[in-house]
């Protein structure tokens, strides 16, 4: 694979005609710095394809490329996505660069063909730029105490997964032009793994998604970490139709890496959440500061969480929540 394609390619993953909001959030990232053009490579059945193609051109991708075959479905494998990803690299040449939402199966994916065209993969990115044509991934490291930014322009393409929620999606004025829609030619060869290996999850509902998906967080910190506090904050959740989220410390036997915000872990941008017992670190303010209504509890009344707070109520968590409950009942 000698051959070098000057664009940056955004892989659209979506279930079914549901496309997962981190690929168009990346989507339009790319657009504001990439220094070529930008593709969308959507690989789907022929049934889903105009709907998925109506939804990517208000986004405003330089180009849309399309492959088309029964096996790329709801269900096809992480190695069929890869191979195809691969051929598609083959026949074209390597982009420049090549982004995916770091969900479940972009984190899955990814790394499958940074292995078949033995190129640098930087995970788990919260911030993207290019310096000419040298993508930038910026990440946390060293136990969230620093930002990194890292390059691996040696091998194109240029691979990185970046977190959902941490970029807007934003449709652009002029829509991607019918002409500039491509059906590509690409044998798909599906493979046979057993069903563990399959995408079956969704990725709009499943473990590593919902919190970052969800429109209400309860986002519990040490102030809020014992068994009668956690137990009445699950009930008022589940009332109220929001997920639990927490910091860092709480992760453990009660609580999943799944459910922790902040630099590392999810990052969420939900119309609602209530922080509670939380003092407001930057590691964690950092992955929660795109809500659009922050409401912090927290028994210091000038806890650093107060400076980004909508509304502050210093108090305890378990006070507040079970206000909260009688409220809602």
């Amino acid at each position: 694979m000698s051959k070098q394609c000057d664009k940056t390619w955004v892989v659209v993953e979506h279930r079914g005609v549901v496309i997962e909001p981190g690929s168009v959030q990346l989507l339009s990232k790319a657009k504001t710095i990439s220094p070529v053009p930008v593709v969308a490579v959507v690989l789907t059945t022929a049934a889903d394809r105009d709907k998925l193609v109506a939804q990517l051109r208000p986004f405003g991708a330089d180009q849309i490329m399309v492959v088309t075959d029964d096996s790329l479905n709801e269900k096809m494998t992480q190695e069929t996505a890869a191979a195809t990803l691969t051929q598609m690299m083959v026949q074209l040449g390597r982009p420049i660069a090549l982004l995916f939402s770091a969900t479940t199966w972009g984190r899955s994916v990814a790394p499958r063909v940074q292995g078949n065209v033995d190129a640098g993969l930087t995970a788990d990115c919260v911030d993207l730029r290019f310096d000419n044509q040298t993508l930038i991934g910026i990440k946390p490291s060293y136990g969230d105490r620093i930002m990194c930014e890292i390059t691996s322009d040696s091998v194109l393409p240029q691979m990185v997964t970046v977190r959902p929620n941490v970029f807007q999606a934003v449709q652009e004025g002029e829509p991607t032009p019918e002409d500039a829609i491509e059906q590509l030619a690409v044998t798909v060869k599906p493979d046979n793994q057993v069903v563990l290996n399959q995408r079956q999850e969704n990725p709009l509902t499943n473990a590593d998604n919902s919190l970052a998906a969800t429109d209400i967080i309860l986002a519990l910190g040490r102030g809020a970490n014992d068994p009668v506090t956690i137990q009445l904050a699950e009930k008022v959740a589940q009332k109220m139709g929001a997920k639990i989220g927490v910091t860092r410390p709480l992760v453990g036997d009660h609580f999943t890496q799944e459910q922790q915000i902040g630099q590392s872990g999810t990052t969420v941008a939900p119309k609602l959440i209530i922080n509670l017992g939380i003092s407001g670190a930057a590691q964690y303010t950092t992955g929660m500061s795109g809500a659009g209504t922050i409401v912090a509890v927290n028994v210091d009344p000038d806890a650093p969480i107060k400076e980004i707070a909508d509304y502050y109520y210093p108090g305890e968590a378990q006070a507040f929540l079970q206000a909260l409950d009688e409220a809602i009942n």
